[in-house]
């Protein structure tokens, strides 16, 4: 089987699903030169490259890069095209460009997150244009599915449930560069990483967190990442037991700061699915999330931690203190993480890697019975 994946964002997420597929066929990787950065390296060897000069949305410059794209699928002559995600405008163009041949999207978030400002620039109506036009979807949860259906009104029977692959490659860095756990020195390190805004949540951890230092006087938040909804909360991030990595963290500190955690903390209030949540399985570091999206659902199938109700600052600190209290559950969540990461784990790129190949076949097959009604 010949797939072409073509880049969408974050780029964490398409390499560690490009080496997850590397298994199940000969796959090209159409990506971001910018995005992409000098990650290559992380890439599976099986994994064909071919870097693009991406430019900006309202670029004109972006005609050229569908022609490089059909060019390439076109030479490849591929089976199947996966866009990995479905927020890039000009992409919209490119499968009525590339000959007949099925198209996958994979649907991250059926719809906006609040406070994202981000991901809002690609008009909802083109996304479902790009969505009711592919052979078929795949979400990362059975809400997301629902969702998607209600919004687009096609047949759930078009989708195809994959969890979010395990983002391996830190935990890869890591042990390449053998980075060690950084001394505790008396701290109990919590950690809230990523895109700070405002369905994050971030407000209902710092309510929590000064619960939890009643009790736990040595408790440590690590704030990490950039965001929108950074700047109003910076006079709530002085307090003592905060630190604060502000703005973009290099991979290096990436790896280290889920060495150095005990826990990692998603508060979100509102969510589908979550990298973030992807990461700390690969470091294998409990959870402690919000009942939001695939999130809650994940979490308790994988048994990687604990689940509270959204927008609760007393359930929430009392999940923390319980898990930093009993150091046996805290190892129980921990194993339960690190196992949902590798064999055949929940989120593992072995189960991915065979969940994208049935994905497959049943799109290459659905493709060639409407083409062959079709004369």
């Amino acid at each position: 089987m010949r797939i072409a994946c073509v880049q969408s964002f974050p780029i964490d997420y398409c390499l560690d699903y490009v080496n997850a597929i590397a298994s199940i066929g000969e796959v090209d990787f159409l990506a971001s030169n910018r995005a992409l950065a000098d990650r290559d390296v992380y890439l599976d060897p099986r994994v064909r490259l071919t870097r693009l000069a991406w430019p900006r949305h309202r670029s004109l410059a972006n005609i050229g890069l569908l022609r490089q794209m059909t060019q390439v699928i076109r030479a490849r002559d591929v089976d199947l095209v996966h866009f990995l995600g479905d927020d890039v405008t000009w992409l919209n163009l490119l499968p009525y460009l590339i000959g007949r041949r099925p198209t996958v999207i994979t649907v991250h978030d059926a719809e906006p997150h609040p406070g994202d400002t981000e991901s809002g620039m690609m008009p909802r109506f083109v996304i479902n244009r790009f969505n009711s036009g592919a052979t078929r979807l795949i979400v990362h949860g059975e809400n997301i599915r629902k969702a998607l259906v209600r919004r687009i009104g096609r047949s759930p029977d078009d989708m195809d449930v994959l969890p979010h692959v395990a983002l391996m490659r830190y935990a890869e860095f890591a042990k390449r560069e053998a980075l060690k756990p950084t001394p505790k020195e008396g701290k109990r390190n919590l950690l809230f990483f990523g895109r700070i805004m405002a369905y994050k949540g971030l407000p209902v951890l710092l309510d929590a967190g000064r619960l939890v230092k009643q009790s736990i006087p040595e408790l440590e938040l690590v704030v990490a990442g950039r965001g929108p909804a950074l700047d109003e909360l910076r006079p709530r991030l002085w307090d003592d037991n905060i630190v604060l990595h502000d703005g973009f963290v290099p991979d290096r500190d990436v790896a280290q700061l889920f060495l150095d955690t005990e826990l990692v903390v998603l508060p979100y209030i509102e969510a589908s699915q979550s990298g973030i949540l992807a990461l700390a399985a690969a470091f294998g570091k409990p959870a402690i999330v919000s009942d939001v999206g695939e999130i809650g659902e994940l979490v308790r199938s994988s048994g990687m931690g604990l689940v509270v109700p959204p927008n609760d600052p007393q359930a929430l600190a009392s999940a923390i203190s319980r898990v930093l209290s009993d150091p046996a559950l805290a190892k129980q969540l921990a194993a339960a993480s690190a196992e949902a990461a590798r064999g055949q784990g929940i989120m593992s790129p072995e189960v991915v890697a065979k969940r994208a190949h049935g994905c497959y076949e049943t799109a290459i097959g659905n493709f060639a019975s409407l083409k062959q009604r079709a004369g």
